[in-house]
């Protein structure tokens, strides 16, 4: 995985997504990454509903990710 861990919301993209699952499912290529939902406490939280490039009954339709909380004053 050649991307660093994303840190924005906006980093949760199609590219993002396929490099992490190519890890694990080589032939995947993933076309988009919508957010579903995104809240922030401790740690932002972020519901992604991915599209695939073909069906894909081995991978999920959406993953839920945690990054960096979304106030500067939180991050520090």
């Amino acid at each position: 995985m050649g991307r660093a861990v994303p840190t924005e919301v906006e980093d949760l993209d199609a590219t993002w997504f396929t490099d992490v699952l190519r890890a694990h499912v080589p032939d995947v290529d993933v076309v988009a990454a919508h957010v579903v939902d995104a809240h922030s406490g401790t740690t932002g939280r972020v519901k992604v509903r991915l599209e695939y490039a073909g069906p894909r009954d081995d991978l999920p339709d959406t993953v839920f990710c945690k990054i960096a909380p979304f106030e500067p004053r939180q991050r520090e």
